[in-house]
C-alpha cells in the first residue's frame, strides 16, 4: 500500500513499518497459527475428481507456520495421505499456498473411489511476546474510521477466520483502492486480503456514516454478521458472511425500544440455534445492560423491551458503553471516561445472569481503572473464546493521547499486557483505539484510528492448530455433482422455514430435493412446496411452509445414485468412561466412513478424538471416545 495525501488528515503517516514486540507477563499460550479459506480447485464446498486424478488444496495462513504444517487426506477416520512441508518452503508461507495431491495414499496407490475430506496443520515456533502479526501498510488493513471488528469463529463453516470491519465514515482512497475507506462493512481474510466476492458491502442499508454509522458488530456461530447502527437508538441489523442484500434482517428495531433516551451499544450474542440470545448497552437511558431472547430466526420478538440483566448502581456508577459475555455466560462492561483522574472504576466483570430471576445484577465480580488516566475512554470489550482472557480498547483522554488496547485475566481482572500504550507505531506512539475482537485460536485484534488501520496480534509461545476443510473431494464422482449437501443455517419467520446448505459449485438447484420428519430418526418423506434457489456458485436456499409436526430436515441429491446423507447423533451417554456416541448415516455406510471430532467449548476448535465407530445395524453407528475432562462437545464428520 503507496500512503498517499488522502490519509494524511489521520495522522501525518510515515513510510516506514515498524515490527515491534509488546511487553507481556508470562501467560499460558494457544494455537495462533491458523488454516482458513481452504479450497479443492478453487472451490470452498467441494470437487468431484476422477480416480488416479489430481487436486489443488489451497488454503491462507495468518501468519507464516514456522514450525512447518502438515496435509492430512482422511477418508472417514483414516489417514489416507500426509502430506510433510517444512517451514519457510511453499505451503508454510503468511497468505495463500497451494499444494499439489497426486490422488494417492502413502502407498503411492492411486486411491478407490469415495468420499475424502482434507485437515491441515499448522505450527509455529511463536514469539517471546504478544506480536503485531499484520502490516499496516497492506490495503486490506486500511480503514478511515473504524468502529467495529470481529471475526468469525465457526470451524464448520467455509468463512470460518474471516474479520469484518464497521467502517463509519467516508474518505477519498486516491489511486490506492482502499476498501476500507467506503461506509459499510469491510471483508477481510485472515491474512488481510479481501473477500473473493468483494472486500466491502454496505448490505444494501444506508448507513450515515457519520462516525456513528455503522458502529460495532458480531458474528454469530452461524456465520450471521450483527452490526449496531449507532446513529438511531441502536437499530441491529443482521447480514449473512457475504453482507449479500439480499440478506438483510432487522433484528432490533424501535418496537423493541423502551423510548426515545436510550441509546444502545453492542451487539453482544451468546448460546447459539433456539437459544441465541442479543445483549445491548444503554449508553445514555440508565437501563443499564439488556438481554432479548432471540426468535428462531434471530430476530427480537415484536415488542420486546429486553430485560435488565445489569443495573446502573451499586456497582455500575454510571451508563455501560459495550458488553461481552464470555463462555460461561459472565458479562464483561465497561464505563467510557475521558476525562483525567476520574475515581470511578472503568472495567467490570458480572456474574452470570438467570433469565429467571426477576431482579437484575447489581454486584461485581471485580472493577477495576479508578483515578487510571490509561483506561480512559473505553469504547470496546470482548473476551477471547477460552474465557481466558479480556480486551478493552480505549479511546484515550478527551485531551489526546493514552490510548491503547489492554488484555485482562477475566478471572480476576489482572493485567495481562499493555499493547500499544505509549508504543511507537508505524512511527506514532500516541494512540486511539475504537474496538476489539478475538479469531477462534486467540489472536487478538483492535482498531487504531490514529492510524487508520486494523491490527492482529498473536499471543506469545510455540503452538499449532489444525483447520478441517467444508470442501471435500469425491473420487470417481461426476462434474455435474457428487459433493455431499451440507446444511449451513436453518431459520423460521412468518410461518417459512428457511435452510441454507452448500454443494458442488458446478450443481444445480434442480439437484436436490428437502426431505422431513417429525423424529431425528424418520422415516424421511419429500416436503410439499420446497422451492430451492440458488444463492451462488455451491451455496442454495430452501423455502417452504412450516409445519407443527416436522422438525428435522435433510438435503437429498434427486440423481446420481445414494447420496450421502449428513450423519446425525441420537443419543450421548457421557455417565461412563469411554463417552458412548450412538448416530445415524446411510445404510450403506462403513464405520470407516465417519470421524469424531471433539473441543472443549461449542466454539471448537474441533481436533480429531481418539474413537472406536462400530455399526449396530445398517444406517445406525456406535462411536466410543476415551472421557476427558477437556473435551466436551463432540461432532460426527463423514
Amino acid at each position: 500500500m503507496t500512503l498517499n495525501a488522502s490519509k494524511l488528515p489521520k495522522a501525518q503517516l510515515f513510510l516506514s513499518l515498524a515490527v515491534f514486540l509488546f511487553l507481556t507477563h508470562a501467560s499460558s499460550a494457544y494455537a495462533n497459527v491458523y488454516a482458513t479459506n481452504i479450497k479443492v480447485n478453487g472451490s470452498l464446498t467441494g470437487v468431484s475428481v476422477p480416480t488416479g486424478g489430481s487436486a489443488n488444496i489451497s488454503y491462507i495462513l495468518n501468519e507464516p507456520a514456522s514450525g512447518g504444517a502438515m496435509i492430512r487426506i482422511l477418508s472417514g477416520n483414516t489417514i489416507v495421505r500426509s502430506i510433510s512441508i517444512p517451514a519457510g518452503a511453499a505451503g508454510t508461507l503468511r497468505g495463500t499456498n497451494t499444494v499439489v495431491w497426486n490422488g494417492t495414499g502413502d502407498n503411492s496407490t492411486p486411491l478407490g473411489a469415495g468420499t475424502y475430506s482434507v485437515a491441515i496443520t499448522a505450527s509455529a515456533a511463536g514469539y517471546a511476546r504478544w506480536t503485531q502479526i499484520t502490516d499496516d501498510n497492506a490495503d486490506g488493513n486500511a480503514v478511515w474510521e473504524g468502529r467495529g471488528i470481529a471475526v468469525d469463529q465457526n470451524t464448520n463453516s467455509p468463512y470460518y477466520g474471516r474479520v469484518f470491519v464497521a467502517n463509519a465514515q467516508a474518505n477519498d482512497p486516491g489511486a490506492n483502492n482502499w476498501l476500507g475507506y467506503q461506509v459499510g462493512i469491510l471483508k477481510c481474510n485472515a491474512d488481510a486480503s479481501y473477500a473473493d466476492e468483494g472486500g466491502t458491502s454496505t448490505g444494501g442499508y444506508p448507513w450515515a456514516g457519520d462516525t456513528y454509522s455503522p458502529w460495532h458488530l458480531e458474528v454469530s456461530k452461524s456465520d450471521h454478521v450483527y452490526v449496531d447502527d449507532f446513529s438511531t437508538n441502536g437499530l441491529v441489523i443482521a447480514w449473512d458472511p457475504t453482507v449479500s442484500p439480499g440478506s438483510q434482517l432487522a433484528v432490533l428495531r424501535p418496537d423493541n425500544w423502551t423510548n426515545l433516551d436510550e441509546s444502545l451499544s453492542g451487539p453482544a450474542l451468546f448460546g447459539s440455534g433456539t437459544n441465541l440470545s442479543l445483549w445491548m448497552a444503554d449508553t445514555t437511558g440508565g437501563l443499564g445492560i439488556l438481554r432479548y431472547g432471540l426468535l428462531p430466526d434471530g430476530t427480537c420478538a415484536a415488542g420486546d423491551k429486553g430485560a435488565t440483566a445489569v443495573a446502573v448502581g451499586t456497582s455500575l456508577t454510571g451508563n455501560p458503553y459495550d458488553v461481552a459475555l464470555d463462555p460461561e455466560g459472565n458479562i464483561y462492561t465497561i464505563l467510557n471516561i475521558p476525562s483525567a483522574g476520574d475515581p470511578n472504576y472503568r472495567v467490570f466483570r458480572f456474574p452470570r445472569y438467570d433469565p429467571t430471576n426477576p431482579f437484575p445484577i447489581t454486584n461485581a465480580d471485580w472493577a477495576l481503572g479508578t483515578n487510571d488516566d490509561t483506561m480512559a475512554g473505553a469504547n470496546g470489550i470482548a473476551v477471547d473464546p477460552t474465557g481466558t482472557y479480556v480486551a478493552v480498547a480505549f479511546t484515550g483522554l478527551a485531551t489526546g493521547g493514552n490510548g491503547c488496547t489492554q488484555i485482562f485475566y477475566a478471572t480476576n481482572g489482572a493485567l495481562v499486557t499493555n499493547l500499544d500504550l505509549g508504543i511507537t507505531i508505524s512511527g506514532f506512539a500516541d494512540h486511539q483505539d475504537e474496538d476489539c475482537a478475538w479469531d477462534a485460536v486467540g489472536n487478538v485484534y483492535y482498531i487504531d484510528n490514529i492510524f487508520g488501520v486494523w491490527r492482529a496480534v498473536s499471543p506469545p509461545g510455540p503452538n499449532s492448530s489444525t483447520t478441517f476443510s467444508v470442501a471435500t473431494i469425491v473420487i470417481g464422482g461426476t462434474s455435474s455433482g457428487g459433493v455431499q449437501p451440507r446444511i449451513t443455517d436453518i431459520s423460521q419467520a412468518a410461518g417459512v422455514v428457511t435452510i441454507d446448505f452448500t454443494a458442488g459449485t458446478n450443481d444445480t438447484s434442480a439437484n436436490f430435493a428437502v426431505q422431513g420428519a417429525a423424529t431425528v430418526t424418520g422415516p424421511y418423506t419429500g416436503v410439499a412446496g420446497a422451492s430451492i434457489t440458488t444463492v451462488a456458485p455451491g451455496q442454495f436456499r430452501a423455502t417452504f411452509p412450516a409445519s407443527g409436526s416436522v422438525q428435522y430436515f435433510r438435503i437429498m441429491r434427486q440423481a446420481g445414485g445414494v447420496t450421502p446423507t449428513a450423519p446425525s447423533f441420537n443419543s450421548i451417554n457421557a455417565s461412563q468412561n469411554p463417552v458412548v456416541l450412538t448416530f445415524t448415516g446411510n445404510s450403506t455406510d462403513s464405520p470407516s466412513d465417519f470421524t469424531i471430532l471433539s473441543a472443549a467449548t461449542v466454539t471448537g476448535p474441533f481436533l480429531l478424538a481418539n474413537a472406536t465407530v462400530t455399526q449396530l445395524s445398517p444406517g445406525h453407528f456406535q462411536a466410543t471416545v476415551p472421557a476427558s475432562g477437556t473435551a466436551q462437545f463432540y461432532r460426527v464428520k463423514r
